[in-house]
């Protein structure tokens, strides 16, 4: 189990170094403060990985 819990939040880590960047520069079009650009991407990303099993595989969050 810890294992699992050890790969699951290694994958958490990956998808967030990998995204936040361009998420946060894609946010702040629309939200020109940083502070609440990387909140509102940081809250977007926790709620996706929380309901991951929920989103279908056909669907891309990057397009």
């Amino acid at each position: 189990m810890d294992d699992l819990l050890k790969l699951e939040t290694e994958t958490f880590n990956k998808l967030y170094t990998d995204y936040r960047l361009r998420f946060i520069r894609f946010a702040q079009t629309y939200i020109p403060d940083i502070s609440i650009a990387e909140d509102i991407v940081m809250d977007t990303l926790a709620y996706y990985w929380e309901h991951r099993r929920d989103i279908k595989n056909d669907e891309n969050i990057l397009r």
